[in-house]
């Protein structure tokens, strides 16, 4: 017990030194006397980026690309301390607006997955339990395998596939056959969701490689993904 003690010690200790203007800041986190978790977080007003999503329907090609672009700076930010997200979803995200114009991203939450994964170890959820938001899991996520930092680059995807689409890129008529559906049939194609609008070959290839089951085929990194949308977005849009 006192080994994962110190090991929540220690996870908790690097999601407060997450230090970076995309990322809300985390100030204290940690354990009462009766074992529940407790997190102090920076209060961000705004409002979220599903919220942004549901008052649009879907965003323009340029503005999706430079949201995603902030939300990737963030969460490399956190992936250079060994910190993986795990619930990367809109929900997580802040947009807050400049007073000079434009707007700015702030990623919530890098602690919450921490708390409850030690939550579950104490006993808290049902053993193999899986922590975070299915509709917006990595299939190895979904799966209880081993996460990386690519398991958020395909979450940044399917947040992505949303933002330019208004719709998520796997679907099915229960949060269950969703699920099912990210680990045993391949997404919805841009094209299928959006036959109105010319999109890039090269933008698909992205999705398909991000979305591979496979996680050596996507990009590396966040910014990586970012970078390789911004690229090929200007072919991609109408």
């Amino acid at each position: 017990a006192s080994d994962v003690y110190k090991r929540q010690r220690q996870e908790a200790e690097a999601v407060c030194r997450i230090n970076h203007d995309r990322v809300a800041r985390v100030f204290d986190f940690g354990f009462m006397a009766d074992d529940r978790a407790y997190i102090v977080m920076e209060y961000v007003a705004g409002r979220t980026l599903k919220d942004l999503l549901a008052s649009r329907g879907s965003l323009d090609a340029q503005e999706a690309a430079r949201i995603i672009g902030m939300i990737a700076e963030g969460v490399d930010a956190a992936h250079r301390l060994g910190i993986v997200h795990r619930d990367l979803k809109p929900e997580n995200v802040m947009i807050l607006d400049d007073p000079g114009g434009g707007m700015r991203v702030k990623v919530l939450d890098f602690g919450i997955a921490k708390l409850q994964n030690a939550e579950a170890e104490q006993g808290y959820t049902q053993p193999g339990f899986v922590i975070g938001t299915p509709s917006w899991m990595s299939p190895e996520q979904l799966l209880g395998e081993t996460l990386d930092v690519r398991s958020d680059v395909y979450a940044l995807a399917l947040i992505a596939f949303a933002l330019l689409t208004g719709e998520r890129a796997f679907t099915g008529p229960s949060e269950q056959s969703e699920m099912l559906a990210r680990i045993t049939v391949p997404p919805r194609t841009l094209k299928e969701v959006r036959p109105d609008v010319q999109w890039s070959v090269s933008l698909q290839q992205l999705f398909d490689r991000t979305f591979s089951r496979t996680i050596s085929d996507r990009p590396a990194s966040a910014g990586q993904f970012a970078a390789d949308m911004m690229r090929v977005l200007p072919r991609a849009s109408t």
